[in-house]
């Protein structure tokens, strides 16, 4: 799915589709709570996993926020 990388400015080809690669682009206030909820979910804790976050768009600083605030992407994971 490359949804999420025409989001944040990216080409499909420029970031590899890994968890370490959403990691690095996550807002640094956004970080701890996503990936707590994400390590709950995948431990069983939580049957759910849902969560609104920011990632760093490609022309940005590591620290900023896109701009475009309709930007929405929904992804479901059912277990």
């Amino acid at each position: 799915m490359t949804l999420w990388r025409e989001i944040v400015q990216f080409a499909p080809d420029e970031l590899a589709d890994s968890f370490d690669t959403w990691k690095s682009l996550l807002h640094p206030e956004d970080r701890e709570r996503a990936q707590n909820l994400v390590a709950a979910y995948h431990d069983g804790l939580t049957p759910l996993y849902e969560l609104e976050h920011r990632l760093r768009a490609k022309d940005e600083q590591p620290d900023a926020v896109p701009k475009a605030e309709n930007n929405i992407a929904r992804w479901v994971s059912a277990s």
